[in-house]
């Protein structure tokens, strides 16, 4: 799920979004079945995550036939981000509850309370962002310095929010998923490390060659 989100950023050229959310809905929706497995606090957000693979796979698409000319009706793309905004905005307030439901559940209080603050903060900003964006391209009496200053704007804080997802996502992951490892039902050994043996692996690595040093 950590990974998904940098799919959410967005990096736009000439209309297209070269971070497909489509990518970041298939990488959560494979994140969310692995935790729906141990919790029930991710129905919702699974159900809604599902729905978004197959709208932002559309969304997508009309990117595309905007940006080859195969569909030209003036401002039908701008009015579709809003709608596409309003839904992806839905999905991050399912998944914040559902992370905030299992830090309650797992007595992490102050995950609880970040998942909580992000909840009612971060979507709204990260929906109004997005408003901010087609309202600069859509309003053709805002100075061109002004749009172009409104859309700079409106991408640095959608990789705020997006940064802020990541390592929350990223701190459930070191917090409840580590620790909760041995209580898996499945013992398959990954042969990619987690963070935290990458992390040992390199401390391990250094002390080593400082003591050779000191000899």
């Amino acid at each position: 799920m950590a990974i998904g989100c940098l799919f959410f950023a967005t990096a736009r050229y000439a209309g297209v979004d070269l971070l497909p959310d489509v990518i970041g809905f298939l990488i959560f929706f494979k994140g969310i079945s692995v935790a729906d497995k141990y919790c029930d606090h991710f129905k919702v957000s699974k159900k809604i995550c599902m729905v978004g693979i197959g709208v932002s796979f559309i969304y997508l698409l009309l990117q595309m036939a905007e940006f080859f000319k195969i569909i030209v009706v003036e401002h039908l793309l701008n009015y579709v981000t809003v709608g596409y905004s309003i839904f992806v905005f839905a999905f991050f307030i399912s998944l914040f509850l559902s992370l905030k439901g299992i830090a309650e559940q797992t007595d992490c209080g102050m995950l609880a309370l970040r998942a909580k603050i992000g909840t009612w903060i971060s979507p709204f900003i990260f929906l109004a962002a997005r408003l901010a964006y087609v309202y600069a391209i859509e309003n053709k009496l805002l100075s061109a310095t002004l749009a172009n200053n409104i859309q700079l704007a409106s991408l640095i804080v959608e990789l705020i929010f997006d940064l802020f997802l990541l390592l929350l996502v990223f701190s459930f992951y070191m917090t409840i998923c580590l620790e909760g490892d041995e209580d898996m039902t499945r013992k398959r050994k990954s042969r990619i490390p987690n963070p935290v043996e990458i992390y040992e692996k390199g401390k391990n690595k250094y002390n080593n060659g400082g003591r050779r040093k000191k000899k």
